[in-house]
């Protein structure tokens, strides 16, 4: 039977946490705080923490945020997961510089695999290079780093 009303708790897991942060944790959880304002951080910061520790989450405090993200529950707090505003990077510096040192092994001179990268992945000449600088004594030492991207 699903526990009404569950509070979270003030140890999760073995670990004390100020009563003061459940607290907000609390009125957070009942959508009583101001979006953004120093004591939502501070709920967010907390719910964050016990989220972080290695030990189970208390069985009320689970229940709570099951029922946040439920999209059929009948509970008033909704929980959305929400991506920043803007493009995503696809690739890391990584792929850049692996796409160059490739270009390398196989005998492509070095400004015009530079310039095959910055078409490739749409990155200025020196964040090609600057990735490339980088990476490049870790592909030397494990040339396999370049092939499993």
């Amino acid at each position: 039977m699903k526990p009404s009303g569950p509070k979270p708790p003030a140890m999760a897991g073995g670990t004390e946490f100020d009563p003061d942060d459940v607290q907000a944790l609390r009125e957070w959880m009942r959508g009583d705080l101001k979006e953004e304002s120093a004591r939502d951080l501070r709920a967010r910061r907390t719910l964050a923490q016990m989220l972080r520790y290695a030990k189970p989450l208390d069985l009320g405090l689970r229940w709570m945020l099951a029922d946040a993200f439920d999209p059929d529950g009948d509970d008033d707090l909704r929980l959305s997961l929400k991506r920043k505003r803007g493009r995503r990077k696809q690739t890391n510096d990584r792929h850049v510089a692996a796409y160059v040192y490739r270009q390398r092994q196989a005998g492509v001179p070095f400004d015009s695999a530079v310039a095959g990268a910055m078409a490739e992945f749409k990155r200025s000449r020196g964040k090609v290079t600057g990735a490339y600088s980088i990476w490049r004594p870790h592909f030397d030492r494990d040339p396999k780093l370049a092939t499993r991207i």
